[in-house]
């Protein structure tokens, strides 16, 4: 990192790091906001390249402590869709591995990718799709 962070600029990345909101954050960092919301200073800050990579270097350090990494999450998941004891829970779990997985995309989205991509380009965007939930499956 470049330039070192004040301790409420830390303070505020921990707080990012951890899915707090930016008014929150701004909150628990210390800041007081007058004339301006804490989430316009927030956004302000957060063009800074030295928040920004302290945020990923927090929440990766959070992901490391607690052993949580994407294939962790996607696993648990899968268990709670096959596994949960209430439908809910279930269809909750499809739910997100779904959009993890990318999988519900508006048509404007498609459109867009359509209108842009190459036949080649579809398959083979479908074929890795279709290769990951595999995958997912198997484990």
């Amino acid at each position: 990192m470049a330039k070192k962070l004040n301790p409420k600029q830390l303070a505020y990345c921990r707080a990012r790091a951890k899915g707090l909101t930016m008014e929150i954050s701004m909150t628990k960092a210390g800041y007081i906001c007058v004339g301006m919301t804490a989430r316009s200073i927030g956004s302000r800050l957060e063009t800074n390249a030295n928040i920004r990579e302290q945020i990923e270097q927090e929440k990766a350090n959070l992901f490391n402590i607690h052993h949580i990494n994407p294939e962790w999450v996607i696993k648990a998941l899968c268990d709670i869709a096959r596994n949960g004891e209430l439908e809910s829970n279930k269809v909750r779990a499809i739910e997100l591995i779904g959009k993890t997985l990318a999988m519900f995309i508006s048509r404007e989205q498609i459109e867009d990718i359509t209108d842009k991509a190459t036949t080649g380009q579809l398959r083979q965007s479908i074929s890795s799709a279709m290769e990951y939930i595999k995958k997912a499956q198997e484990n």
